[in-house]
């Protein structure tokens, strides 16, 4: 019950933010060279803390089921696989952006293929792992008396 209705918010929010980025943009631009805003210099951090969230819920989700908390224990294995959907989603819309800027064989200005749905599929995978393991996380401590 409770992992449904944290998936529809998910969903609700990728909504909101495709449309309030759709009326901004059509794409953007993920790679703009050494520059420190480039999506590369940006990755190395969100790769850190993914990985450190990773592995506190894995502890998270051990004590969750020595506790017999299996709601906690699902919820946290969750946001587990939220945050591999999201390395795999930012590393697969990177790789798409790469190919079509610089092996596109035709001439002008390409279109980027990181389009709005891209970046909030990305956002919402992102917020949605920090919603999945704070309510994980009470869930898994609540059970502690």
């Amino acid at each position: 019950m409770i992992l449904g209705i944290i998936i529809a918010l998910m969903v609700a929010m990728w909504f909101f933010l495709y449309e309030r980025m759709r009326a901004a943009t059509t794409g953007f631009r993920m790679d703009v060279g050494n520059a420190p805003w480039s999506f590369l210099n940006f990755y190395d951090r969100y790769s850190l803390l993914l990985k450190f969230v990773g592995t506190i819920t894995l502890g998270a989700i051990v004590a969750a089921v020595y506790s017999h908390n299996f709601t906690a224990a699902y919820i946290l294995l969750a946001a587990l696989l939220d945050g591999v959907f999201l390395q795999a989603a930012m590393l697969w819309f990177y790789e798409e952006f790469v190919h079509a800027t610089y092996c596109q064989l035709t001439a002008g200005e390409p279109k980027s293929p990181y389009t709005p749905a891209k970046y909030a599929m990305v956002l919402t995978l992102g917020f949605g792992q920090v919603l999945l393991f704070a309510v994980g996380l009470f869930l898994c401590v609540a059970s502690f008396q």
